[in-house]
């Protein structure tokens, strides 16, 4: 499995631009505000964040990010 998803992440970065995260101006301690009332992962408030303030669409299929106010490119149902 971890050959295929390796396989198609390097077809999607083909088509990418990487970039520095930025992280030094996240808002921290709001994230860590929502964090703490137990709905809403760390990970997946930074990641979207960077989105956010790059003007970027996400491509995941982690469902998580139903509630994320970012553009999202995805194959899995429950965010469609």
């Amino acid at each position: 499995m971890a050959q295929s998803i390796a396989t198609h992440v390097k077809q999607i970065m083909k088509h990418s631009t990487r970039i520095e995260s930025d992280f030094v101006t996240l808002p921290i301690d709001d994230l860590l505000t929502d964090y703490e009332t137990g709905n809403f992962d760390f990970n997946d408030q930074v990641i979207t964040e960077i989105c956010k303030s790059n003007g970027f669409t996400l491509i995941t299929n982690d469902s998580d990010f139903k509630t994320q106010e970012v553009p999202i490119l995805t194959a899995n149902s429950n965010l469609l």
